[in-house]
């Protein structure tokens, strides 16, 4: 929301993964075997790609250095690459204006990555923790198994686990009557 007018943003900014999937591309090491990987997880979008940033190109100083000139020039031709080397800035200047995601790029010296992680909007309070550790504890619960266990009604046990579900900490099994929830695993290090 912006002022008092309600404000529609997707979850992550479409124009920025555009740009960074046609980077990944684009600009990859073809003499490297491996692809370009998209990982998706609940709370973030990594876009790993063989090969790095020529010397002398970075992030904060991108310029256009095509690793790959016939290929690049072809993307052009396309409509794919509107501006050559207007990319990372296009991607940093989105995700800016975005409310919802931050960008990372990491820079290791065989891949790149580009990271758009959701913003943190609400903190965890004491018993959203407690939640999630007893989630990880029994693999899978009920509502009411949490409600017992936290000495809170199903109702207000409910509204807690849907948050932890919008922002990507627990994870819906099933509906109705059996539906079960259970803590998302979310992998840190994915090399």
């Amino acid at each position: 929301m912006r002022g008092w007018k309600r404000g529609d943003f997707p979850e992550y900014p479409p124009e920025a993964l555009r740009e960074a999937v046609i980077n990944a591309l684009t600009h990859r090491n073809y003499f490297d075997p491996s692809e370009v990987q998209i990982f998706i997880f609940p709370t973030r979008i990594r876009i790993k790609n063989p090969g790095n940033f020529p010397p002398g190109v970075t992030p904060d100083e991108p310029s256009h250095k095509p690793r790959n000139p016939l290929l690049s020039q072809y993307m052009y031709d396309m409509g794919y690459i509107e501006k050559y080397g207007s990319g990372i800035n296009r991607i940093k200047e989105v995700c800016s204006k975005h409310p919802l995601v931050d960008v990372e790029f990491i820079l290791k010296p065989y891949r790149t990555e580009i990271v758009f992680t959701k913003k943190t909007i609400s903190e965890l309070d004491e018993i959203d923790d407690t939640i999630i550790r007893l989630l990880k504890s029994t693999r899978v619960s009920t509502s009411g198994e949490l409600s017992q266990e936290l000495g809170l009604s199903e109702v207000s046990v409910l509204k807690r686990v849907n948050k932890l579900i919008s922002t990507g900490h627990v994870i819906r099994i099933g509906s109705g009557p059996s539906t079960k929830y259970s803590a998302a695993v979310i992998f840190e290090n994915q090399e």
